[in-house]
């Protein structure tokens, strides 16, 4: 991933390092864990001395409590600008997520590009899970939810469901069903 923005940025003109401390280039791709282990000094120091864009690639990974997430917050918190990418702008274990804001415990995005958008400008490929029943069950610390597959479900259980669900067994379902799915997605994605 990190060699791709690399060599994105060549194709645009702009130089691009591998490490925070390579000099006389435009920027510098790492990532979380290498900001963890050894950049956040750096970055601090870079914020201070020159106008940063900080771009976040799976920010949601980040947490203020957790040392990816207070690395990030100490170093780029002068950033100049910052550009968070995120597909799931919400943690499963409800951390909160550095530089966004949230409202109700929900983070709020300044920038919404959906899915669908995305579809839309062909910039991702149709993805569908077929459904052929059944219920889920998921956990959540010490709380546990299950639905059925036809439920509504409120956008807390919605998001904690993306996150983790364990689809159990019921009678006349899986596992015999499970080996339609594959051959049955692969032609539904196929597409040109």
């Amino acid at each position: 991933m990190r060699s791709q923005w690399i060599e994105s940025a060549a194709a645009n003109g702009l130089e691009l390092s591998d490490c925070l401390e390579a000099l006389g280039k435009d920027g510098a791709v790492i990532t979380h864990q290498q900001l963890a282990q050894q950049a956040g000094s750096t970055a601090k120091l870079l914020c201070r001395q020159q106008n940063v864009l900080l771009i976040s690639d799976e920010h949601h990974h980040l947490a203020d409590s957790r040392a990816w997430g207070e690395t990030m917050q100490a170093g780029f918190t002068k950033a100049k600008r910052i550009l968070i990418l995120s597909g799931t702008l919400f943690r499963h274990d409800d951390g909160m997520i550095p530089f966004l804001e949230y409202d109700t415990g929900l983070s709020q995005p300044d920038f919404d590009y959906s899915y669908e958008q995305a579809l839309n400008d062909r910039i991702v490929a149709p993805v569908h899970f077929p459904i052929y029943g059944g219920r889920a069950e998921w956990r959540h610390g010490s709380a546990g939810s299950v639905a059925s597959f036809g439920e509504e479900l409120s956008l807390v259980q919605q998001n904690r469901q993306r996150t983790g669900a364990d689809i159990l067994e019921e009678p006349g379902s899986p596992p015999q069903a499970w080996g339609q799915l594959k051959p049955q997605t692969h032609n539904r994605l196929n597409w040109k």
